[in-house]
């Protein structure tokens, strides 16, 4: 028996997620939104494609990390709060671990 560790290539890109990730990205029916200032307003950015929009103390909030941002900027004291999924993400960005989804998200 030898002391060589299971071997698992996690460098390749898992095809189901990749499948999902396109399937979505093709299916959904983004909500353009353009040339508008937001001032301190609670932005929801999910299934929303954001173009040449200025944000201005605003909230920007985003469950599940679907949205796009064209030309945009962000002035004075914007804030971003990653809920659900999008959670993990930032929480993977900031170095901790994600938390495991339960069975009610």
């Amino acid at each position: 028996m030898t002391d060589k560790p299971h071997e698992t290539d996690l460098s390749k890109p898992y095809i189901r997620a990749l499948g999902l990730a396109k399937y979505i990205e093709t299916q959904l029916v983004w909500e353009v939104v353009e040339d508008q200032t937001f001032v301190g307003e609670e932005i929801y950015l999910d299934g929303r494609l954001f173009r040449r929009c200025v944000f201005r103390d605003c909230l920007l909030i985003s469950a599940l990390g679907l949205f796009q941002f064209e030309a945009v900027e962000f002035e004075e004291d914007c804030q971003v709060r990653f809920l659900g999924l999008a959670d993990n993400i930032a929480a993977l960005v900031q170095g901790a671990s994600p938390t495991p989804p339960t069975a009610h998200d």
